[in-house]
C-alpha cells in the first residue's frame, strides 16, 4: 500500500511539474523581460562584434568539456545507485535529464531523474529520493568549498559590505541544509520514526552509500572543478579574460541565483544580469560585456540541447537494446 502510494504521488509530481505550461511561460516570459531590459540600450553592432570571437576551436573544447563532464557525472551516478554495467544507458540519461533540469524551474526537473531511474534501471523511487539527495548534498558542499575558496581572491575588486551580505547569505543556506541533516539524524533515533519514508532514506543511505561516500565526494569535486573550468575556457575564449577564482564567485553565487522558485528559461537573463552586475564592477564596459555573456550562454545552451537529444534518442534505443 504505501509503495502504490509513493507510485501515485511520483505519477503526480511528474505530470505536475513536467507537463504544466504555464510554469514554462513564466520562465520564457522572465527571461523575455530580463533579456529586454539588459539589452535595451545594446546596439546590433556591439551583437555582431561580440560574435566574431565565436571559433571552431571554442565549439570543439566546449563538446569535449561538456562530454568531460557527463563521463564524471555518469561514473557519480554509477557509484551512487551501484550498477555496474550499462554505461551508455546512464551516460544518455544523465544527458537528457540535464537538459530537463536546466529547462524546468526551482530544479523540479530532478523528477526526470527519479521516474527514468525506474523505468531504465528498476531503481525504485523510495530508493532514488534519498540517494539523489545525498548528492546534492554533496553538490552543495562542494560548491560551498570553491565559493570560499574564491572568496579570498573576488574581496581584492568588491567592497566589503557586497562580499559579507554575498557569504552571510550562502553560510545562511548552508546552515539550513546542515541543520536538516541533523533533525533527521535525531529523529531517526526515536523509535516512533523507524518507519518514517525520510528515515528509511536516511537508514538506506547510510548502509549503503556510507562505504563509497569519499569516492563520490571526490568524483563531485571533478564535476564541479570540470564545469567551472567549461565556463571559463568558453568565456575566456570570447575575450572575458578574468582570473579563475573571480569567475568561480561569479559563477557560483549565479547558480544560486538559479535555485530561486520561480527562474527563468535556462537561466536567461538571471546569468547575464549575474555576471554583468560584478564584472561592470572590475572595470568592463557594460556594452562589451552583455553581448559577450549572451553568446557564452547560447553556447553552453547550445551544446547542451545536442546532448540532451542524443540522450534521448539513446534512450529510446536502449528500450530494446540493453548494451554496457
Amino acid at each position: 500500500m504505501r509503495f502504490v502510494m509513493r507510485n501515485n504521488l511520483l505519477q503526480y509530481l511528474y505530470k505536475k511539474h513536467i507537463n504544466v505550461d504555464y510554469r514554462k511561460l513564466v520562465g520564457f516570459l522572465l527571461s523575455f523581460v530580463i533579456l529586454y531590459f539588459l539589452f535595451r540600450n545594446i546596439s546590433f553592432e556591439k551583437m555582431m562584434l561580440a560574435a566574431r570571437h565565436v571559433s571552431i576551436p571554442l565549439w570543439i573544447g566546449g563538446f569535449l568539456f561538456f562530454g568531460l563532464i557527463k563521463l564524471i557525472n555518469t561514473y557519480r551516478y554509477k557509484r551512487l545507485f551501484l550498477i555496474r554495467q550499462n554505461f551508455g544507458k546512464m551516460y544518455s540519461l544523465i544527458s537528457y535529464c540535464n537538459f530537463i533540469l536546466g529547462v524546468l524551474p526551482f530544479r523540479s526537473g530532478e523528477i526526470s531523474y527519479l521516474k527514468l531511474l525506474k523505468d531504465k534501471f528498476k531503481i525504485p523511487t523510495a530508493k532514488s529520493i534519498p540517494r539523489i539527495l545525498v548528492l546534492r548534498v554533496f553538490d552543495y558542499i562542494v560548491v560551498g568549498i570553491l565559493f570560499f575558496i574564491s572568496i579570498i581572491y573576488a574581496s581584492r575588486y568588491f567592497k566589503f559590505d557586497i562580499i559579507s551580505k554575498i557569504t552571510g547569505g550562502f553560510i545562511f543556506i548552508l546552515l539550513f541544509i546542515f541543520l536538516i541533516i541533523l533533525i533527521i539524524v535525531l529523529l531517526s533515533q526515536k523509535q516512533k520514526f523507524k518507519n518514517n519514508f525520510i528515515i528509511l532514506g536516511y537508514k538506506e543511505v547510510k548502509n549503503i552509500v556510507a562505504k563509497d561516500s569519499f569516492i563520490i565526494f571526490l568524483l563531485s569535486l571533478s564535476y564541479w572543478m570540470a564545469r567551472n573550468l567549461m565556463g571559463y575556457f568558453l568565456l575566456y575564449s570570447l575575450g572575458i579574460k578574468i582570473n579563475f577564482c573571480l569567475f568561480l564567485f561569479i559563477n557560483n553565487i549565479v547558480l544560486l541565483m538559479g535555485l530561486i522558485p520561480i527562474s527563468a528559461f535556462f537561466g536567461f537573463g538571471i546569468i547575464e544580469a549575474g555576471f554583468s552586475f560584478f564584472l561592470v564592477r572590475v572595470g568592463y564596459n557594460y556594452s562589451q560585456v552583455v553581448p559577450i555573456i549572451l553568446i557564452w550562454h547560447v553556447i553552453i545552451f547550445i551544446i547542451t540541447i545536442i546532448y540532451g537529444a542524443a540522450g534521448f534518442i539513446l534512450l529510446s534505443f536502449f528500450k530494446n537494446k540493453d548494451l554496457s
